[in-house]
């Protein structure tokens, strides 16, 4: 049997089990832990269990069992900073990505979960240049002269009907005239098109493809016709 009293039967010519044989003795523990520890900063002998571990395939029924042991126990502060600093550059790829989606789905954060994330993003994008959609500064330019005309974005309002022209809206409601080469200074009709406050705020993600619709449907409807 194991002599750590877990009550679980050993290979032959074993005292523990395997992962058993710190448990019930703290000091020795300590000591194992203390020795670990020293080694660790040995560069090469870091660097050799790193490349010993490349290819090696832990199997699912193992990761449950550390993922079991781990549950629950709490990380002191000094463990947590060296996690976050161990993470710092880190990107991750699509499929782990999706993998790390699927995992969090339906899970429930709680309130102080939820603040922290929060925290942590608004201090990602104190500096606008880490935004996802940062484009060199454009939105500090100023426009042409020809935005400040009312009557001017009054005419291509009524020039698309006074309707979103996105062709999955229509909407009538909160208009809104959207520079279509996203070129604040490019304020000429056909680079001018009416969208309702929603489909605008949608055409700040994935530019390339909405300006290329856009600029079809002025096309079709307009050039074509001049």
């Amino acid at each position: 049997m194991c002599e750590c009293g877990c009550g679980r039967e050993v290979k032959p010519g074993r005292r523990f089990v395997h992962g058993h044989n710190g448990r019930g003795d703290i000091e020795r523990a300590k000591k194992i832990g203390k020795a670990f520890k020293k080694l660790w900063k040995d560069p090469r002998y870091r660097q050799k269990v790193i490349n010993s571990r490349i290819g090696h395939i832990v199997l699912k029924k193992t990761r449950n069992k550390i993922a079991e042991s781990k549950r629950g126990v709490p990380l002191s502060e000094e463990h947590i900073k060296n996690l976050s600093l161990s993470h710092i550059g880190n990107r991750q790829t699509e499929k782990s990505k999706r993998k790390i989606s699927f995992a969090l789905t339906g899970v429930k954060k709680s309130k102080e979960m939820r603040r922290k994330l929060s925290l942590a993003k608004k201090k990602e994008f104190e500096d606008p240049r880490n935004c996802t959609n940062w484009q060199g500064g454009l939105s500090y330019e100023p426009y042409c002269q020809a935005w400040k005309d009312k009557e001017y974005k009054e005419d291509i309002k009524a020039r698309d009907s006074y309707k979103c022209q996105n062709l999955n809206c229509n909407n009538v409601t909160d208009l809104m005239i959207h520079h279509i080469d996203y070129n604040k200074k490019n304020c000429g009709p056909f680079n001018l098109i009416t969208l309702c406050r929603s489909c605008n705020a949608k055409a700040n993600f994935s530019r390339d493809c909405w300006k290329d619709l856009y600029q079809q449907i002025i096309i079709n409807k307009y050039k074509k016709a001049a």
